[in-house]
């Protein structure tokens, strides 16, 4: 029996976006130099599930077909009688031809913007962490890592606290009412868009921005289920019973053909199985981030 098989429907090289659900752009890594290099030790190095990095890869998880595209795609040398699978090891680099390559799948995008270094930086770590999903509470998960980031490029973010205007604003604490209402109105209700377009760390993308594809990479976005719950929290009043908001890093888009299908999100574990469709809030604000001096 062959230890190699032809797919039907051979993979693109190298990887293309639109065949991975959040859009990830293929960064190139160079093998074969590394006795024992794997999928999963690749993997492991890039925070990735040596599963998923196959499937980002050959998109498909028959070993003969992956066997076909370690053969014919990246160029590994043959197996030795009575091995099954084929090695990285030997394989030579080429980058014109992409052999002795495979890609690892990153969020963002792949242009540098140095206007927007903080956001490509939040979205590097993010890349490059074992830890993704954390729990907690969302707007303090995005606050660390836009916190993380602006400190690495020289930045100070503001304290996350419940008495500055920063830290309320970022949080939404509208307790004390009286004193909310003293915060600037056009700054209310907008989470960390709105304490960072207030401390001019941030330029502030509506709704229909954001929905044009005007966010960058890293970009921090404040939703709430409906309207009314933007207006409620903005005048500091509570949202209504069973409704909520939600505080969330910007990754990149996702695309349905030539249009924006959803985003692609980084938050605490709620909702970041899934690229986030325009239907599941009602009210969207982002802001793009800026690095301020120290």
């Amino acid at each position: 029996m062959s230890i190699e098989k032809a797919p039907a429907v051979k993979a693109p090289w190298p990887p293309k976006r639109s065949n991975d659900k959040f859009f990830r752009y293929p960064k190139p890594y160079p093998v074969g130099k590394e006795k024992g290099e794997t999928f999963v030790t690749i993997g492991k190095k890039h925070s990735i599930n040596g599963a998923d990095l196959v499937q980002y890869n050959f998109l498909t998880k028959d070993s003969s077909e992956i066997n076909w595209y370690l053969a014919n795609y990246v160029g590994c040398p043959a197996p030795k009688p009575g091995q099954k699978y084929y090695e990285f090891l030997g394989a030579v680099y080429d980058g014109t031809k992409n052999t002795g390559v495979i890609f690892i799948p990153m969020f963002g995008e792949e242009a540098a913007d140095y206007l927007n270094r903080i956001g490509e930086k939040v979205v590097e770590n993010y890349n490059k962490s074992a830890n993704k999903e954390p729990g907690g509470r969302c707007y303090e998960i995005a606050y660390g890592r836009v916190q993380e980031a602006a400190k690495s490029v020289g930045s100070v973010l503001p304290a996350l606290d419940r008495t500055s205007t920063f830290g309320r604003l970022w949080g939404s604490h509208i307790d004390p009412k009286e004193t909310w209402l003293d915060l600037p109105e056009e700054f209310r209700g907008k989470g960390a868009a709105g304490a960072m377009a207030w401390a001019k760390m941030g330029t502030l993308v509506s709704s229909d921005a954001i929905w044009r594809g005007e966010l960058k990479p890293g970009a921090v976005i404040q939703v709430w289920k409906s309207p009314d719950d933007f207006d409620r929290v903005k005048q500091g009043d509570k949202v209504v019973d069973g409704s909520y908001g939600h505080s969330f890093i910007f990754l990149n888009y996702s695309y349905s053909g030539t249009g924006i299908s959803g985003i692609v999100i980084a938050d605490q574990g709620f909702q970041d199985g899934d690229p986030l469709a325009k239907g599941e809030y009602s009210y969207w604000v982002g802001a793009n981030l800026i690095a301020a001096k120290k």
